[in-house]
């Protein structure tokens, strides 16, 4: 029987991925910096430090001096998280609430970042916890992320659900031993056949779970 739904930020909570690979791409062209399609879809769930390390993977002071670069950059992007929410993601956590479930978010985000987009979201009250893989030695495809939130939800694999959209995390779950539902997002091609369900609306969770 499952006690808790794991959430995954982007491509899951909010629909950001459009918006950030538009901010990539524009920062990519700034500095001369030359990427592709390839690139792009590999990146998709990784955090800045996990795409630099992608990108100069013998370089560790390009990968620290252009994360420093981007993480500056960021700051001059204002985004309302409010317009890029998933449909029907507050249906879904108010029925999870009303129905005794534990909730957790699982990302590859910045922490600070993630308790921002909850805040703003209005979406913290509903989070028993949140982990952040910047914070873990290895952040998606590995499991640690996975593992801290089962460890701090203080449940077993066996008695959550994750709920991911990308490779990277559909693998950090599965590996984590957690069934994962993965949310087939709209106007992307997302290999997400490691997934124990696709699904096309968050509103399949509660089905799933009765």
């Amino acid at each position: 029987m499952k006690k808790a739904v794991i959430f995954d930020m982007d491509g899951v909570i909010i629909q950001s991925e459009n918006l950030y690979q538009k901010r990539r791409e524009l920062f990519f062209e700034m500095h001369h910096l030359e990427v592709d399609d390839a690139f792009h879809e590999q990146i998709i769930g990784s955090n800045p430090k996990e795409m630099f390390r992608i990108l100069f993977p013998e370089d560790l002071k390009k990968q620290h001096d252009f994360l420093s670069k981007f993480n500056l950059f960021k700051e001059s992007f204002s985004i309302n998280y409010e317009d890029i929410l998933s449909d029907h993601i507050s249906i879904v956590l108010t029925w999870l609430k009303d129905n005794n479930y534990k909730i957790g978010l699982a990302s590859s985000g910045e922490y600070p970042s993630l308790i921002h987009i909850l805040e703003t979201t209005g979406l913290e009250p509903y989070f028993d916890v949140v982990v952040s893989g910047d914070d873990m030695d290895e952040s998606k495809p590995s499991p640690d992320v996975y593992l801290e939130a089962l460890n701090q939800l203080d449940l077993q694999a066996s008695e959550c659900l994750a709920i991911e959209d990308s490779v990277y995390g559909i693998q950090a779950a599965t590996s984590a031993g957690i069934e994962c539902l993965a949310l087939k997002p709209k106007h992307q091609k997302i290999n997400q056949q490691l997934a124990t369900k696709i699904i096309l609306s968050l509103k399949e969770i509660p089905l799933w779970l009765s």
